[in-house]
């Protein structure tokens, strides 16, 4: 990273820790600044509060789920800028109530793969307003 170049971050969330530290280990490595959360009910305050490049988000997770807290992000005018990037299990057959919601959205599957996670990551932090 050039010295003109401004760190990016990133908001993790998934309630499973060995996501968690797979994705931040690939992300640090690329030199990003990432942050971590382990359940849903953090993070629209923790958007707000640190306004990253981009949210990576769990779809499921108990409590509040990926899709819930992104309606929470584009309802509010400080964090519906930023972009979501989802994780997910789903096979995109349906049979699970966010499957149809993330139709149209950023989603990468699980496990994660890292050339993947890493071209989608700048492609959507490089797109940020």
């Amino acid at each position: 990273m050039s010295p003109q170049e401004t760190q990016k971050t990133v908001l993790i969330v998934d309630d499973d820790p060995s996501v968690l530290a797979v994705v931040e280990r690939i992300l640090n490595r690329q030199h990003y600044l990432v942050k971590t959360l382990s359940n849903g009910a953090e993070a629209f305050k923790t958007a707000k509060a640190l306004r990253p490049d981009l949210i990576i988000l769990d779809v499921v997770m108990p409590g509040l789920d990926g899709v819930d807290i992104a309606g929470y992000l584009q309802e509010d005018h400080t964090t519906v800028q930023i972009p979501i990037l989802y994780l997910t299990a789903l096979d995109g057959s349906g049979s699970a109530p966010a499957a149809g919601a993330l139709m149209a959205t950023h989603v990468l599957n699980k496990p994660v793969n890292a050339e993947e996670l890493i071209t989608r990551v700048r492609e959507l932090t490089n797109a940020k307003k």
